[in-house]
Parts: structure tokens; C-alpha cells; sequence
């Protein structure tokens, strides 16, 4: 009897586990890039991986630095900084969209942690109400990720994980078809960054 209800909850269970599967979508030089379909969303999530041959320290630096997110942070049009606190900052980012769509902006909040392992994670959260909408810029409905830090030998392994629920002007099919392009290109800007 156990195992027919064992085999009635891995039935019931595989639609769901089969979405949060991983697909390969790009992988090139040091960076690898994977989306997946999220349950209750049109929207596809990503997961970046990078290798850079620098401490954890001195990535974690450059992420801390937001004035120059310029250099590495892909298709971005403003980025600045809006609050800080102890290991917890407000970020502005306006996403750069193609016409005929318009830009995209989110407000968020960055918080750095530190486990045990010695690993660090940056938690972002998207605060769509932080502050009033700008004009002429679509602003996300939701925004949820983060970029973990962790140290392999003479190098840093870079996770970079979101998942963002776009205003409404961006198809799902169309957003879904280059949502890679922004975390491969921002890991491969990033890796440039740490060399200098």
C-alpha cells in the first residue's frame, strides 16, 4: 500500500519537478548560461555561472561598487544608487529594451550575506513601489534572484539566478527567446572588469 501512494505522489509530483529542470541555452568560454519555465509565469527564469580568476573578496568589491555597474551590467541605461544601509543597499536599474518596446526600470534591494562555507550571496529583491514610477519607462511587476559567491581553488565560481515578471509591453514569447543575452553578456562584461 506504501508504495502505491509513493508512486501516486512522484505521478502527481513530475509535471512540477519537470519545470524547475534546468535547459543549457549558451555556453561559451567561461560562462554558462541556463533558463527554465517557472510554474504560474509566462516568464522564463535564468541561471548564469561564471568562472573569474579573482578572490571572492575582490568580486564581492566590484558588485558593492554601484557607480560602475556601468562597465559590466549589460543593457542597462541608468543605474544609481538610491539607499545604503549596513549589508543592504536600494538600486536603480532602467533596462534597455529595442523598439518598438520601452525600457524597463526596477528598484532593487541588494542584501549581502555570508555563510559558514565562506560563501557570499547577494539577495535581490525587486521593490517595484520604492519610489514613483518614471515617466515613459515601463516598470517590472516583480523581480527576484540572486548572485552567490564561492571560491574554487584561484578562482571565483559566479551564480547569477532571476527570475522577473516583465511590465506588460514585452511578449512572454519574445522576452523568453533572449532572456540569456543579459546574464551571459553581464558575466562575460564582469570577467573583462575583474582582469583590469
Amino acid at each position: 500500500m506504501r508504495l502505491f501512494w509513493l508512486q501516486i505522489v512522484v505521478f502527481l509530483s513530475a509535471p512540477v519537478l519537470g519545470q524547475e529542470t534546468w535547459q543549457l541555452v549558451k555556453r561559451e568560454s567561461s560562462v554558462t548560461v541556463y533558463t527554465r519555465q517557472e510554474p504560474r509565469s509566462e516568464y522564463k527564469s535564468f541561471k548564469a555561472v561564471g568562472l573569474i580568476r579573482s578572490t571572492p573578496e575582490e568580486v564581492l568589491n566590484v558588485l558593492d561598487d554601484v557607480d560602475h555597474y556601468k562597465h559590466w551590467f549589460a543593457f542597462s541605461k541608468s543605474i544609481r544608487l538610491l539607499k545604503r544601509q549596513k549589508n543592504e543597499k536600494y538600486v536603480y536599474i532602467e533596462t534597455s529594451f529595442p523598439w518598438p518596446f520601452r525600457n524597463e526600470d526596477m528598484i532593487y534591494k541588494i542584501s549581502t550575506t555570508k555563510n559558514n562555507n565562506g560563501e557570499t550571496k547577494l539577495v535581490l529583491d525587486g521593490r517595484s513601489d520604492f519610489i514613483p514610477p518614471v515617466a515613459d519607462i515601463q516598470r517590472m511587476r516583480a523581480a527576484k534572484g540572486y548572485i552567490l559567491l564561492q571560491k574554487d581553488k584561484e578562482h571565483t565560481l559566479v551564480t547569477y539566478v532571476m527570475h522577473a515578471e516583465f511590465g506588460g509591453d514585452i511578449p512572454p514569447w519574445l522576452a523568453n527567446t533572449y532572456i540569456h543575452l543579459l546574464p551571459f553578456q553581464t558575466l562575460r562584461n564582469l570577467i573583462e572588469v575583474m582582469k583590469t
